[in-house]
């Protein structure tokens, strides 16, 4: 029923943001990897979690399930 509301742009974050700023792509996700690889050395590998609803479409999904896999960690 919400589907339509899923390609709507109004409203919607189109580019990366840190702290208010925009960033491109390669800095958010570095900035990410960073952000959880510190978390990971400070408190273990159990420190991270995914919650994955049942809202997120395929694409989603796979990347979720590959993050969670250890695919970003490596």
């Amino acid at each position: 029923m919400a589907l339509l509301e899923t390609i709507e742009l109004e409203g919607r974050l189109l580019e990366p943001e840190i702290e208010g700023q925009k960033q491109s792509w390669e800095n958010a996700l570095d900035y990410v990897a960073q952000k959880l690889r510190s978390t990971i050395n400070e408190y273990g590998p159990e420190s991270v979690g995914f919650y994955v609803s049942g809202q997120l479409l395929t694409e989603d999904y796979y990347v979720a399930n590959k993050a969670r896999d250890g695919f970003c960690f490596i």
